[in-house]
């Protein structure tokens, strides 16, 4: 399962992990999701918000939902456009980088679209949770 966290709103850089090793190092310029914006492209994507949990607040995502919206070729270029803003040193076919556009959204591998789908909404593994820092925690030592 994936949980939904708040994160900053100013453009930054992000490699997916898949292209670690990778040399020239591709990176994209994304600018993260609300929840709010998250649960509202979900709507309507999804036709529908996940179901209220006993606190009244959306449950998590399930790794289907993810999956079909990482598939969802109109519905990533809706995300994409608002918060994928760039990309440099993306590398394609023939040796060349792939030119960052519109229409060039759906030449990127599904494995890219995947993480730059999890990293724009907030989504992260049970994994990646466990292994992050929370401020209170390095606060308190």
């Amino acid at each position: 399962m994936s949980k939904v966290l708040a994160v900053s709103k100013a453009p930054r850089p992000f490699t997916p992990k898949c292209y670690e090793g990778v040399s020239p190092t591709p990176v994209f310029t994304i600018i993260s999701m609300t929840k709010r914006e998250w649960l509202l492209f979900l709507k309507q994507e999804t036709s529908g918000i996940p179901k209220e949990s006993k606190e009244g607040s959306p449950e998590e995502i399930t790794d289907t939902t993810f999956d079909a919206l990482c598939y969802g070729i109109d519905g990533n270029a809706r995300l994409f456009d608002k918060h994928l803003t760039g990309w440099n040193n993306v590398p394609a076919q023939g040796g060349v980088s792939l030119e960052y556009g519109r229409d060039n959204f759906d030449c990127l591998p599904d494995k890219v679209v995947a993480e730059l789908i999890k990293e724009i909404s907030g989504q992260v593994s049970d994994e990646d949770a466990k292994n992050s820092e929370k401020p209170s925690e390095s606060a308190n030592g």
